[in-house]
């Protein structure tokens, strides 16, 4: 007799299988409660925020290494200076630097005092400037103005040159100290020369005022001039606002401004070359008084 074999089924099998597709339900539920929530345009938001957050760091980090203040308007400063490389400019011909030497800046740069010129030096200088106006502006009260103190036209009024004249001349040795102790020159072959002026900036521009309001170096104008002096006889947000008057220098390739604030008496004084290049901001309201006063290495070239 044959005997048969009985196939039994495992009772394995389908607990096997069983257990596969528990573990995969669970990997799926697991994969989908894992997924983080998610919304249309999610990348590109992220990235705008990103983006934002970045332009928002570099913007004020920078605009912060922009921007210095060399004489602000509540200070009272016995002096305030910022030396800086000179740029060719700065100095003569070879023929002519021999001659003058002992007369050029052994550094160059600007600086800012409180105390140069005395208060009864700075009344004397706000009449000259407002007899200045009063006879050649009679009716021009609100425009920008410019007046050459070396003008021949002051000849047409005897008082008001001679007074010209006895200021600048009561002036000048005090200037000149002042520049020589700053730029470490020797003061004998110093003076002032043209162009010297007195100036009102308003918020109605003339020629001369855009072209303040334009990035210039003084030697530009006049390759005679060493150095300049800018005397305030009004102050910032008393009597004028906007109108800062701003040095512009590269650092690292990059742009950073000097900025000064005026204040009545405030002196500013710095050599003339490429090195210090600067521009007048427009005024917003009021006026802005001030003289400037170009000095010359050169005698022979002043009248």
């Amino acid at each position: 007799m044959v005997q048969r074999k009985k196939i039994t089924k495992s009772s394995e099998a389908p607990a096997a299988t069983g257990t596969t597709e528990a573990n995969g339900s669970s990997a799926k539920s697991s994969q989908y409660k894992e997924r983080p929530p998610q919304f249309r345009y999610q990348k590109v938001f992220a990235r705008a925020v990103l983006s934002t957050a970045v332009f928002a760091i570099v913007y004020f980090t920078s605009a912060k290494e922009k921007t210095s203040t060399l004489a602000g308007v509540k200070e009272f400063l016995s002096l305030r200076e910022h030396k800086v490389e000179c740029s060719p400019e700065s100095f003569e011909t070879e023929e002519e630097g021999r001659e003058l030497s002992s007369c050029l800046p052994a550094h160059c740069g600007r600086f800012a005092s409180d105390n140069v010129i005395s208060e009864a030096e700075l009344i004397k200088l706000k009449d000259m400037t407002i007899n200045i106006f009063e006879k050649f502006f009679p009716k021009d009260d609100e425009a920008s103005l410019s007046f050459d103190l070396l003008s021949e036209k002051l000849s047409k009024y005897d008082s008001l040159s001679k007074n010209v004249a006895d200021v600048l001349k009561s002036l000048q040795p005090k200037l000149i100290d002042t520049l020589s102790q700053r730029f470490k020159t020797s003061h004998d072959l110093l003076s002032i020369t043209n162009p010297s002026y007195v100036t009102k900036v308003t918020n109605l521009t003339t020629e001369f005022s855009e072209h303040s309001h334009q990035l210039h170096y003084d030697k530009e104008a006049n390759k005679s001039i060493h150095y300049t002096l800018i005397i305030y006889l009004t102050t910032f947000k008393k009597n004028f606002n906007g109108g800062k008057f701003i040095f512009v220098d590269m650092e690292n390739h990059k742009k950073k401004n000097f900025v000064v604030e005026g204040k009545a008496g405030r002196t500013v004084g710095y050599t003339a070359g490429s090195e210090n290049k600067h521009f007048l901001e427009k005024i917003v309201n009021g006026a802005n008084y001030f003289v400037t006063l170009s000095f010359s290495c050169n005698n022979k070239a002043l009248n």
